[in-house]
């Protein structure tokens, strides 16, 4: 499931370069493709930004190739689930959020908000198999934008230039935001 939106600015950022990381594998005709992103030590984020996901709130994932005028090449929205009755659901985690999940909903594991004072707010995603969206094209067009929207509206992001890639080949990209 996905819905494409546009890039946002002032979003909450990084507070030191390197602390958010990207992985993508893509293997084309396989299941085996794959999203890794965390962001850490960044900006402080309220508990009202994160909205409820057991409930009500939605997070979409989105990446953006910045190149020339930022392109929308990867969304992926996630839905709140109110239950745990479906072996998939949003957990509080008394800090924010937690999802564990078997990978139906957009090919997500696991996925974790939590908000905090500058540099102790965090997110991670994980997400692969068939449920995931289509990645995008690898090799990646660099600079890229990655942006975490939340139904509240708060926004959180990092950006990925050769200078913090490691790896950026036709089958995966590895980075460290800038």
């Amino acid at each position: 499931m996905s819905e494409g939106r546009n890039r946002l600015d002032g979003c909450h950022g990084v507070t030191e370069p390197g602390t958010a990381s990207l992985k993508l594998k893509d293997k084309p005709g396989s299941r085996a493709g794959s999203l890794v992103w965390q962001w850490k030590k960044g900006d402080a984020t309220m508990p009202s930004e994160l909205g409820d996901p057991t409930a009500a709130d939605d997070y979409t994932l989105c990446m953006y190739d910045e190149a020339v005028t930022p392109t929308l090449v990867f969304s992926s929205i996630t839905r709140p689930i109110p239950d745990c009755s479906h072996n998939a659901c949003w957990v509080n985690t008394g800090t924010g959020f937690t999802f564990h999940g078997t990978g139906e909903l957009c090919g997500i594991k696991k996925f974790t908000v939590s908000a905090g004072d500058a540099r102790d707010s965090r997110i991670v995603m994980k997400a692969r198999g068939d449920g995931l969206p289509p990645l995008p094209s690898l090799p990646l067009a660099l600079p890229l934008r990655v942006q975490l929207v939340a139904s509240t509206g708060a926004c959180w992001e990092a950006e990925y230039t050769s200078a913090g890639a490691t790896k950026n080949d036709a089958m995966q990209f590895s980075g460290r935001s800038e």
